[in-house]
């Protein structure tokens, strides 16, 4: 009996030349599948978020004591404040998350600090336009809000949602106390040469050009 030798049907792939089998396609083109792990630069960006929201935090939970306590008795107010912000197993080495997040808290306590004015909130609530961070109540200057930042890029700080969000600070402020608002710092712990103040008419200057300035409202200059 004759024996039938089987031969692979000749087809083409995509138009091509024919084939026999997939040794004659060549090697295939995968696709790779998207990765959804975070980036080392992403779990930076993580980092600092949770660092500076762990900053807002401590700073507001001792500035209304900040101008009433002594020199010397500073870096134990804010070493408990950290202590008690920075917990949880996110910040990885605790103690290396509480010296960062410290030396954030002690750049408004040295730089910022408006030792002349009386502390009057955090997180204040402005009536459907957020929370702005402090308020303080100055006898000559008037009242100001502070907006903290831990930006490291001037340019960030003139980004339009921040300067979006300080507009609706310096309206809620301007309808609440009228002419005695000062406006809004926006404090850049990390930059601070890159502070801004946006006055009652939206306007924003560099901080340390203003009557809001750390040196003026110490007593130190006149802008």
């Amino acid at each position: 009996m004759s024996h039938t030798q089987w031969r692979p049907h000749l087809g083409y792939l995509d138009g091509g030349p024919p084939v026999t089998s997939l040794y004659d396609i060549g090697p295939i083109a995968l696709v790779p599948v998207a990765d959804s792990s975070p980036t080392l630069n992403d779990r930076h960006i993580a980092t600092a978020r949770r660092q500076g929201t762990q900053a807002h935090a401590a700073i507001a939970a001792i500035a209304g004591l900040l101008p009433v306590t002594a020199e010397e008795d500073l870096p134990d107010l804010v070493r408990r404040a950290v202590a008690e912000h920075v917990v949880g197993r996110e910040n990885g080495r605790i103690a290396v998350a509480r010296v960062r997040v410290s030396g954030l808290v002690h750049q408004y306590v040295r730089v910022f600090l408006p030792r002349t004015a009386t502390f009057a909130g955090a997180e204040v609530h402005t009536r459907g336009h957020g929370r702005a961070d402090l308020a303080w109540d100055h006898p000559h200057a008037g009242v100001f809000y502070d907006e903290l930042k831990t930006y490291r890029s001037a340019e960030t700080a003139r980004d339009a949602t921040v300067l979006t969000q300080l507009a609706r600070y310096v309206a809620a402020g301007t309808a609440r106390h009228g002419l005695a608002f000062a406006g809004v710092r926006l404090l850049t712990l990390g930059n601070t040469a890159a502070s801004l103040l946006m006055a009652p008419d939206g306007r924003t200057t560099p901080l340390w050009d203003t009557h809001l300035s750390p040196a003026v409202l110490a007593g130190r200059t006149t802008p």
